[in-house]
């Protein structure tokens, strides 16, 4: 991986497919692509607030021999006296990536 700026190869997980409006431009073809051509083994995705592009990950990974690794990214409402490093915030973000097929 000669293009690759670190020792070891990047193994991308916070990921936005075009599912993600506005945040995401690549398909789910394209990072499973990229995992497959740079030896990664597997691929993981998290878009905002939705899981539309996780069927077609799973699939397409299962046919790639590549472990999916399905994700999301949630919106969270704090408290209206929250305060997060002396600003206050209207919501924040965590992503979150299923441990097997349970949760």
């Amino acid at each position: 991986m000669s293009d690759c700026p670190t020792s070891s190869p990047i193994h991308i997980l916070h990921a936005h497919t075009v599912y993600s409006v506005l945040d995401g431009a690549s398909t789910v073809d394209e990072y499973v692509k990229y995992s497959k051509d740079h030896g990664l083994g597997y691929c993981g995705i998290c878009d905002h607030g939705y899981s539309l592009g996780l069927h077609d990950l799973i699939t397409k990974c299962n046919k790639g021999n590549i472990i999916p690794l399905a994700g999301i990214e949630f919106y969270w409402k704090p408290r209206p006296d929250a305060v997060f490093i002396e600003k206050p915030y209207d919501y924040g973000h965590l992503t979150l990536w299923a441990q097997n097929e349970i949760g």
